[in-house]
């Protein structure tokens, strides 16, 4: 063999070589996608924004509602303005807009229950009937500050500025709120609400972490102490008995005093969290989860310590995501975008991924 042939033979070996070695150290994340295609991207709003404020999106059926807010003069000024958009997504590819509210006030709050859509300033909450949703009708707003949590038919909320405490309302009347117990009338001084779930709060009493139960909604009963490390977690999102962290942890809340972590779908438990509450949601058996740059779904029923990513989709900015069967919605309030993506192949969950009057996501609003 002449040395020509020889030397060629060698090029050829060592190329080989080189490239199964680069396939062997491939990143497995890499690339922007796996198991996620866009389909399309929408531009939103108003006409590009100098200051953008607050983005929320919330999908319940056929009804997709999307609130945009941002600062009327400078970047420092507390005076915000919002614009409230509703879509019907019966046909989830080609959301339809339905009807567009334009406000005086900055959102720090938009949830979506039935037929009731909430939109909350810093101080009030301000009840929509979305029955009709081209034709919304206020109906009612209460005063809060801090954290607010709606639980058909109730509406757990804490004090209004200026006071220390939560209060209770029974909202089986949208147009007529009443009021069921107010804890700043009582010796215990209970501090605040951290977390509600199913039919129980957790708060402070003084120092002590306290579990109420509000089966008897005027009359709440301590039932126990709940551990802080929960709600130092961000222990916030819920549906059915599972809930998700803001550190990637995923529970089962079945017992409310005791609640066993199943998993994690960060592989890095650190002390910061690693995606905001309102970025996550959980559906039958996957947890959703937008971080800053990058969506993950996440197959939580599986055994293993860390669960497994079934998909992932990778951008330059992301934000608060809804879904409608296969399809996700991911919002970028800075840009005004809504990105339409698809979940394919193995990842998508047998059944649909719309929430039932049953079984609604438990989540801590603000």
């Amino acid at each position: 063999m002449g040395f020509g042939r020889r030397f060629l033979i060698a090029v050829l070996f060592v190329a080989f070589a080189a490239a199964s070695m680069r396939a062997g150290a491939a990143d497995p994340l890499a690339g922007t996608s796996h198991n996620i295609t866009p389909v399309r991207a929408i531009r939103l709003g108003q006409p590009p924004l100098e200051y953008a404020g607050g983005s929320y999106i919330r999908s319940e059926g056929n009804l997709m509602v999307v609130g945009l807010s941002r600062w009327s003069g400078a970047a420092d000024s507390s005076e915000r303005i919002s614009t409230v958009s509703l879509f019907d997504i019966s046909q989830p590819t080609q959301p339809a807009l339905m009807h567009e509210m334009n406000l005086t006030y900055g959102l720090h709050l938009l949830q979506l229950q039935g037929s009731l859509l909430f939109l909350g300033s810093t101080q009030q909450v301000f009840i929509w009937d979305v029955s009709a949703p081209a034709t919304p009708v206020l109906k009612s707003t209460i005063s809060r500050h801090g954290y607010f949590f709606y639980l058909a038919p109730l509406v757990v909320t804490e004090s209004p500025v200026g006071l220390v405490g939560f209060r209770i309302y029974d909202l089986t009347n949208p147009a007529s709120p009443v009021l069921l117990y107010n804890s700043e009338n009582t010796a215990k001084q209970y501090s605040g609400v951290n977390l509600v779930r199913g039919n129980f709060v957790y708060c402070y009493g003084g120092s002590t972490p306290y579990v109420l139960d509000i089966t008897s909604p005027s009359q709440p009963v301590e039932v126990g102490i709940w551990s802080p490390r929960l709600i130092q977690n961000g222990l916030l999102v819920f549906h059915g008995n599972f809930a998700v962290d803001c550190f990637g942890h995923i529970f089962d809340f079945q017992n409310p005093l005791d609640p066993v972590l199943l998993a994690t779908w960060n592989s890095i438990d650190t002390s910061r969290p690693v995606v905001e509450p309102d970025r996550l949601l959980i559906r039958n058996g996957l947890v959703y989860a937008a971080t800053s740059n990058e969506l993950v779904v996440v197959d939580k029923n599986r055994s293993e310590e860390i669960a497994p990513q079934v998909g992932w989709h990778r951008l330059p900015q992301s934000g608060q995501l809804a879904l409608s069967g296969d399809i996700i919605y991911l919002l970028d309030g800075c840009n005004r975008l809504l990105h339409i993506l698809r979940l394919q192949g193995a990842a998508v969950p047998a059944v649909s991924t719309k929430s039932s009057s049953a079984e609604r996501d438990w989540m801590l609003l603000r």
